[in-house]
């Protein structure tokens, strides 16, 4: 394989594995803020706040409030 195309290949995964980490976060961040929106929601604490606190949209909320 030539030079160009080990160096294609390496900054592909690299690509890769960067874009894999930064789902991996965000999907870990979301989680946690299900998590806290759950926990707020069973100590009574109103739905504008949760929502400010976690940033979660009001359907994914609505979502966690029918569970």
């Amino acid at each position: 394989m030539s030079p160009l195309g080990k160096m294609l290949i390496a900054e592909g995964r690299e690509a890769g594995l960067a874009e894999g980490l930064a789902e991996g976060l965000a999907e870990g961040l979301l989680e946690k803020a299900v998590e806290v929106a759950k926990t707020l929601f069973k100590k009574g604490v109103d739905f504008e706040f949760v929502q400010e606190i976690t940033g979660l949209s009001p359907e994914q909320l609505k979502e966690i409030q029918a569970q």
